[in-house]
């Protein structure tokens, strides 16, 4: 079984507008996401306001996203012990500031980049990386939550399924999980279907959005190369739960305009790549249809 949800970033939501166009629409699924540690104040004022809608049915955090950056302040597999457990004290209390919503993954960024290409350096901070799951797993056993470790682009570590296992394997399935971001695959994205298939019961979430298969993009579904059809294929026939987080650029005015585009516009946004996901190979026949009888033939 799956579950759709979006991803928003905490200065988005902390704006009323914003919650009160969530509360209005259909969508309540959510990953909380940033890619700076905001300050404590915005996070409780946030959880708060969240609180509140969950109360009243109209919100539930899916996911919470973890910081990523700067990278020479935070990185759970540095070779650095100083750093990977500094790193894993400021993510704890992180996930800490969010423990009302009783959110039950957290996605993770296992480094920043860049990082050694040859296997033994990899190897190093593969390992190093396992050190931080152990010494997250009590927070994780009290708040019941899955970590879930990401698959990124480019030198990151976890750039491949083989090392997103490697780090994972041997903890608890719904302690220590795997997301895959189908957009970090870089010149190998006809490979995601196969990937969602290797990771087995170990994959917990997926964040959707397109590219060129090149380098990330977070374009909308059906812009880029991705094989949509092949995708959600994969995904119906998972044993396990997954939880489908739609992780696209939100919707912007041009710069040289000097309002803002209306929150519900983003959730709308959100809800129309669901639903292209969802009838990815109804959309592809119907491509399929148009090219037949309207595209000249060479």
């Amino acid at each position: 079984m799956y579950k759709y949800a979006g991803s928003f970033p905490v200065d988005m939501m902390a704006e009323k507008n914003w919650q009160d166009a969530f509360a209005r629409s259909a969508l309540n699924r959510v990953e909380i996401s940033t890619a700076a540690t905001p300050e404590k104040e915005v996070c409780s004022k946030l959880v708060r306001e969240l609180t509140a809608m969950k109360n009243d049915g109209t919100f539930e955090a899916a996911s919470l996203h973890l910081p990523y950056g700067p990278f020479d302040e935070i990185n759970p597999s540095a070779l650095d012990e100083s750093l990977r457990k500094s790193t894993v004290a400021h993510f704890s209390e992180y996930i800490r500031r969010f423990e009302a919503l009783a959110i039950p993954l957290v996605t993770i960024h296992c480094s920043g980049e860049p990082n050694e290409s040859d296997p033994a350096g990899r190897r190093k901070r593969i390992d190093q990386m396992r050190r931080s799951c152990e010494e997250f797993m009590p927070l994780l056993d009290e708040l019941d939550m899955t970590l879930n470790l990401e698959l990124l682009p480019r030198s990151c570590i976890g750039n491949i399924p083989e090392e997103l296992i490697a780090m994972s394997e041997n903890f608890p399935e719904n302690r220590i999980g795997i997301i895959l971001d189908v957009n970090h695959g870089m010149n190998r994205g006809k490979e995601i279907p196969a990937w969602i298939k290797m990771c087995g019961t170990r994959l917990r979430a997926l964040h959707i959005s397109d590219y060129d298969n090149v380098d990330e993009c977070h374009w909308q579904v059906g812009e880029g190369m991705l094989d949509w059809e092949a995708i959600i294929d994969e995904i119906k026939v998972a044993k396990q739960d997954l939880t489908v987080i739609i992780e696209v650029k939100h919707p912007a005015i041009p710069g040289h305009r000097t309002y803002k585009i209306d929150p519900a516009y983003s959730i709308l946004n959100i809800e129309r790549n669901c639903m292209k996901l969802e009838y990815a190979g109804e959309m592809q026949n119907l491509l399929d249809k148009i090219r037949m009888q309207n595209f000249q033939s060479k």
